[in-house]
């Protein structure tokens, strides 16, 4: 809640202790009732069936990632090699047309979590977060963060930048089965860190995984190892830009391609499953491109703002075993990558691959499937992202 009033510049003139001091009070009264109906209607939800289709599910949020920095979308520096191999041997599948609705991450997770969708009568509050509905289905859900984490929660604080749903005892325990308490200074860490709590776990016969990445987020030279440089300011030669800011975007391709390796080295810990693996980003981020800035812009979003903030890379891979089992999903995966997409409807996608029916699946919504429709992708909740998209 505090977050989207700060998007929409309803506290521009915020600047006094007292309009600080009130804010603070109002937000976390907003923030509780709102956490209090959504528990309300997560905790109700029920399933009408399920087939297991998919035994293991994978969902990888990445963070902060530009599209257009990333080689398996035309970008000039190979900056995703590994996921170019795999895409060339057919193992993975990248969408072309997906959007976020939002370029904050909080706002992000509630609609990726939320089974709301912009242009529902009901208020998101009143949707279930989708985990539950796996766990009423009797998979094990596991959440792993490398930004969330739990110490505010296990002291009893509510996260006012934006996970406070995640950062509630009893909706944590709710949703998820198993959560990693901590992250690391890299990913490739945390993804170890990961691997050996999945190993206490034990294997279930049913699972999704939940992995938030730390990827690309703010500041780049901060997510990669040293000795994993590729690129430096001399690959921008090209560009004009200052020598510090050709530095700047060395730092974000090299943290991309760090992240390419990551990402590799976690599909790698599913080859020899039956699985499925879907990733996305919660939203892209400004390098230097078509706006001479860094980071992102909390306004009104323009054409340029959309294609770096709000279009996103997503892909779908699927181990061996998975694809001989179910070429029929492998199919209708290739059939939807050209699609136009926005990613609070992830969930109908996820629920589809699990099999799972309740009252709230609509095929309409669900990529996946040929009687999808695409709705208005409304982007920072007032601009319909495709009513810009190729303005230059």
């Amino acid at each position: 809640m505090a977050e989207n009033l700060i998007f929409h510049h309803h506290l521009a003139e915020l600047s006094t202790p007292l309009h600080r001091l009130l804010f603070a009070a109002y937000s976390c009264m907003q923030t509780s009732r709102q956490l209090e109906t959504m528990k309300t209607s997560t905790f109700c939800a029920k399933i009408d069936s399920c087939s297991y289709l998919s035994p293991h599910i994978v969902l990888v949020i990445g963070e902060s990632y530009n599209k257009h920095h990333s080689s398996l979308y035309g970008y000039t520096l190979k900056t995703t090699p590994l996921q170019q191999q795999r895409e060339k041997d057919g193992e993975l599948i990248a969408f072309s047309n997906v959007v976020t609705p939002w370029n904050i991450t909080s706002n992000v997770f509630i609609d990726l979590f939320s089974l709301w969708e912009y242009g529902m009568e009901a208020s998101q509050p009143h949707l279930p977060m989708f985990p539950i509905l796996f766990r009423r289905a009797g998979y094990e859900v596991n959440f792993t963060s490398n930004q969330y984490r739990l110490r505010g929660l296990r002291k009893g604080q509510t996260n006012q930048a934006g996970n406070f749903f995640l950062a509630d005892r009893t909706m944590s325990d709710s949703l998820f089965t198993h959560r990693i308490p901590s992250g690391t200074a890299f990913d490739m860490e945390f993804l170890r860190q990961f691997v050996k709590n999945k190993k206490q776990w034990g294997q279930a016969a049913y699972t999704l995984d939940i992995i938030h990445l730390i990827g690309q987020h703010f500041n780049y030279a901060h997510r990669y190892p040293s000795q994993h440089t590729v690129f430096t300011p001399s690959d921008y030669t090209h560009r004009s830009l200052s020598h510090k800011e050709k530095q700047t975007v060395a730092h974000y391709d090299n943290a991309t391609r760090y992240n390419d390796d990551v990402l590799d080295s976690l599909l790698t810990l599913y080859e020899s499953e039956e699985a499925v693996v879907v990733f996305v980003a919660d939203h892209g981020e400004e390098v230097y491109d078509e706006t001479p800035v860094q980071g992102r812009l909390f306004h009104k979003p323009t054409a340029p703002i959309a294609r770096q903030e709000y279009e996103i890379p997503m892909w779908i891979w699927s181990s061996e075993s998975y694809r001989k089992k179910h070429p029929d999903v492998v199919r209708q995966i290739k059939a939807a990558k050209d699609k136009p997409f926005i990613t609070d409807a992830l969930p109908q996608l996820l629920l589809h691959l699990a099999g799972i029916k309740c009252r709230w699946t609509n095929q309409q919504r669900n990529l996946l499937l040929p009687q999808y429709k695409s709705k208005p992708r409304i982007i920072a909740g007032c601009v319909d992202y495709d009513s810009i998209a190729n303005i230059r």
